[in-house]
């Protein structure tokens, strides 16, 4: 849980960043930069459960 709450932090401080870097031109406005409901609940339930899988698997 310790990485969706980094990784929330990142996103969080990178769409901090969107208003002031510009990328061949072209820049976005941080309120254009939001996540889909069901797609960050699905990457903050499969997510733990991929990384407890794959350390149970690999013992």
């Amino acid at each position: 849980m310790i990485g969706v709450l980094v990784g929330s932090l990142f996103f969080a401080v990178g769409r901090k960043l969107l208003e002031v870097v510009s990328v061949q031109g072209i820049s976005v406005f941080p309120a254009e930069a939001r996540p889909e409901v069901m797609l960050t609940v699905l990457v903050v339930l499969v997510v733990p459960l991929l990384a407890v899988s794959a350390s149970l698997l690999g013992l």
